[in-house]
């Protein structure tokens, strides 16, 4: 008998311009819902309420965070999904080497790199605590948000958390090996979504929009979410 496989899926999306100026911070968010049903739950819940509130303020169109004006609305469609895992990685601009601000190409892999190890650091969590077993057969999709450009063909993100996540990585700067997530087999599908129609990329960019908020205009307690694992980067 073949062994049921295990679906992790995550959806992603960012707080805006990746680019020094006014804002300091810069964020991706999301969500992980370990098995598709209850993927379909939370998907089920954000959609109702999303629906109820864009009737409310008569809005018609994707719900996204610069619609609502204030925060009770934007409070609500995070506490919806207060009971799902969630992550976030936080990016300081500044902190950014200067070669690669200038570059398209270094940025985009730049922020594929938060990317990976935004997602590698929640699995990891989950691993640990026994919410996602490494070794079983394991279908890893990740939803993002198509706004996010990624490289062309010199750089390919799905094939980066493949080798990472699979095969462990080698550092020959340091001799040093990192160990893969995953010991079992692994497939791994990265898609670009249009938000407009996907509820649990249009829940993402509320997330992105209050971890930006919490960040760059001091207000910790915007991020005291329970199952929220944050990033720090660099």
């Amino acid at each position: 008998m073949n062994e049921e496989k295990q679906i992790i899926n995550v959806f992603l999306d960012d707080s805006g311009v990746f680019a020094e100026g006014q804002d300091k911070y810069f964020v991706y968010a999301g969500y992980v819902f370990v098995g598709d049903l209850v993927r379909d739950d939370a998907n089920r819940e954000y959609r109702t309420l999303s629906d109820n509130i864009r009737k409310e303020i008569n809005h018609t169109g994707e719900l996204k965070a610069t619609h609502l004006t204030g925060t009770k609305h934007k409070r609500a469609l995070v506490k919806v999904l207060k009971n799902y895992e969630s992550l976030a990685c936080v990016i300081t601009l500044p902190s950014i080497k200067p070669s690669i601000m200038v570059n398209k190409l270094s940025i985009h892999r730049y922020k594929d790199y938060a990317l990976k190890i935004m997602i590698k650091r929640k699995l990891e969590a989950l691993v640990n605590t026994g919410h996602i077993d490494a070794s079983k057969h394991t279908g890893l999709n990740i939803f993002i948000d198509e706004q996010h450009t990624s490289s062309d063909g010199f750089y390919n993100l799905e094939e980066s958390i493949r080798e990472e996540f699979v095969n462990g990585i080698h550092n020959l700067d340091y001799g040093s090996f990192h160990p893969p997530l995953f010991t079992g087999q692994v497939d791994i599908k990265v898609k670009f979504c249009d938000s407009a129609g996907n509820y649990l990329i249009q829940a993402s960019d509320i997330l992105a929009n209050r971890m930006y908020t919490s960040f760059n205009f001091s207000l910790p307690e915007l991020r005291q979410l329970q199952k929220l694992h944050i990033v720090r980067l660099p």
